[in-house]
């Protein structure tokens, strides 16, 4: 998870807690300082033990801090979003085929699809 989406979800959760920034640093055993520093960009990437004191703090465990999802609930994620952007793009190289009254081979058709 990338800072920007990880401090998202910190300040997300922070308000959802209605706690401050320095009341989650005392209650996770943090220094004076270093959640805010991460949320104001001093620091990039807070440590393993740092992230995880926060989710006990903030949320009931790390992977849900993180945004991680289970492999069930990342594979119905996918295959929805998969079939949603597979429709999309098949449409789009459709009206571009019509557009320019084009004509490709199966071949040439399936590697329009993989790009």
């Amino acid at each position: 998870m990338n800072h920007d989406k990880l401090r998202e979800r910190i300040l997300r959760d922070l308000k959802e807690s209605n706690q401050s920034i320095r009341s989650v640093e005392k209650l996770a055993g943090l220094g004076r300082g270093s959640l805010y520093n991460f949320l104001d960009g001093h620091t990039k990437s807070p440590t393993l033990e740092t992230l995880y004191a926060l989710s006990e703090v903030l949320k009931p465990d790390l992977s849900e801090l993180l945004g991680i999802v289970s492999d069930k609930e990342a594979e119905n994620n996918q295959q929805t979003a998969n079939l949603e952007l597979f429709i999309s793009v098949v449409e789009h190289i459709k009206q571009f085929l019509l557009n320019y009254k084009l004509s490709v081979t199966n071949k040439k058709l399936l590697e329009l699809l993989k790009e």
